[in-house]
């Protein structure tokens, strides 16, 4: 399931896989695009805060 959407993340489709840096180091599984999205907020909301 991706933890951007929430839908499945089936065989035929490309996936990003990750640990965070939470304790515990939960796994996280994007679909690529959402990756993507998520990946452009976070930057984005770490340079609004610095």
């Amino acid at each position: 399931m991706c933890d951007a959407c929430g839908a499945n993340v089936t065989s035929d489709q490309m996936a990003m896989v990750g640990a965070t840096s939470e304790a515990g180091r939960r796994t996280r599984q994007f679909h690529a695009l959402c990756f993507r999205i998520w990946d452009n907020e976070r930057h984005l909301l770490d340079r609004l805060t610095a």
